[in-house]
């Protein structure tokens, strides 16, 4: 898949990014379009995001950077098309940055559009296996009690591997209410419990220790109106031919996935600064990791 980039002012484009953010002018929105969007993905979703940044001091602030997902470029059932920023932005590695100037006491509104194409069914997707059958930090798919596990769920194919996998996991897991901290497979076993990343990382770890390709991923599951709190880790597996989606806490196995809209590899393209967080992060030069004078309100809908 190719992407093209356009710029609403063509000015900007002989402008570096931190040179047209200082300007007083309006700054130019930024869109990216992404050619050859497979035919398969038919079902267009929308993204709107907006994040208002207030400077809490009496001093300017010339460069807070905004860092946000991006929806992950091509999976079986997602293909990116579009992203749209109201201020100058970069790409990178999954992510986006976004500088902004904030005055003393000021406020900057800074808008964020995605536009994602859906499959009905899930799309051929080829995969270096080895790539997701390795074990991580939260997914701890060598441990001897996940591999002891995992032989005792594994199957006579990957289909229903996974399955047995994932009503071991939906059972055997309760929701532990919402945890910032990331504890992992491990934990989900032996403790039983858990919010939607130790389930999702049970079920990794466990696909993983029986030979299952599989992944973590985050992002938005709606079915309804969708808002800030519909922010979720689900997991895939690779059937050989296409990544199957699993979502162990909703007790979801490869479901239709119109309701999901994937916005993080967790492995693959969290970098510093978004590691460890969800949606997005502010940096402030000088400034602590929680974006220290920059305060921000976020709200976001998929329509």
């Amino acid at each position: 898949m190719t992407m093209k980039l356009m710029f609403r002012n063509a000015m900007s484009l002989m402008l570096p990014l931190v040179t047209a953010v200082a300007c007083s002018r309006p700054e130019p929105a930024t869109r990216f379009t992404f050619d050859d969007v497979p035919p398969g993905f038919t079902t267009l979703r929308q993204l709107r995001s907006t994040y208002t940044l207030r400077n809490t001091t009496g001093t300017p602030i010339p460069g807070a950077s905004l860092w946000v997902y991006v929806p992950v470029q091509e999976t079986s059932y997602q293909a990116l098309k579009s992203v749209e920023f109201s201020h100058p932005a970069l790409l990178q590695k999954g992510m986006a940055q976004v500088v902004v100037e904030l005055p003393p006491y000021g406020t900057k509104l800074v808008r964020v559009d995605f536009d994602v194409m859906q499959a009905a069914e899930a799309q051929v997707a080829s995969v270096d296996a080895e790539d997701f059958l390795r074990p991580s930090p939260v997914v701890e798919a060598t441990h001897p009690d996940v591999v002891a596990r995992a032989k005792e769920l594994k199957k006579d194919n990957v289909l229903a591997t996974a399955r047995a996998i994932h009503e071991f996991v939906a059972g055997h897991v309760r929701e532990g209410g919402y945890d910032t901290t990331e504890r992992g497979a491990l934990y989900a076993l032996q403790n039983q419990s858990g919010d939607c990343s130790e389930y999702s990382s049970l079920f990794v770890a466990l696909a993983r220790a029986a030979g299952v390709p599989s992944r973590r991923v985050s992002g938005y599951f709606c079915e309804g109106p969708c808002r800030n709190q519909n922010y979720h880790t689900w997991a895939e597996f690779h059937d050989g031919e296409r990544w199957r989606l699993v979502d162990s806490q909703n007790k979801r196995f490869d479901v239709q996935t119109a309701g999901y809209v994937a916005l993080e590899l967790n492995e693959e393209t969290v970098e510093a600064p978004l590691l460890g967080r969800h949606r997005f992060a502010v940096v402030v030069p000088g400034a602590g990791p929680e974006g220290g004078p920059v305060a921000v309100e976020t709200q976001t809908t998929i329509d």
